[in-house]
């Protein structure tokens, strides 16, 4: 059976995130595959398009940032940033937050705007 819910409906997704960050301090990133979750876009920070499984077209134009392989590892130095890595290493999750650098690092992660490219890129000392 379907039933029909804001994650359902057009314009839905969009609502969630709204009440969900409702009087919350801090950035919002969204991941999603498809064209109700891109309809989050002008709610979130950060749009991050995942292709992964399904690469779909408006989708990735429509990103800031487009994973391109089968692997959200990508997304967690992006969602994290240095200083968390730092605090990863000698833990179990340092090898999934390095997996994701090596994914991004080989073509996986494409960043759209230009700014966030190069702060990326220095965040974690890789040339362009």
């Amino acid at each position: 059976d379907y039933d029909d819910s804001p994650l359902t409906v057009s314009s839905g997704k969009p609502q969630i995130v709204r009440e969900l960050a409702a009087g919350k301090a801090g950035r919002k990133l969204m991941v999603g595959d498809g064209a109700s979750d891109l309809a989050t876009r002008g709610e979130v920070d950060l749009f991050v398009g995942f292709g992964g499984v399904v690469s779909r077209a408006k989708v990735k134009a429509g990103s800031d940032v487009f994973v391109e392989v089968n692997s959200l590892a990508p997304i967690l130095p992006l969602a994290a940033g240095p200083a968390a890595y730092i605090k990863t290493i000698g833990t179990p999750h340092q090898a999934t937050f390095e997996r994701g650098l090596e994914l991004a690092a080989q073509g996986g992660l494409i960043i759209q705007p230009d700014d966030l490219r190069r702060a990326y890129a220095a965040s974690f000392d890789k040339k362009e």
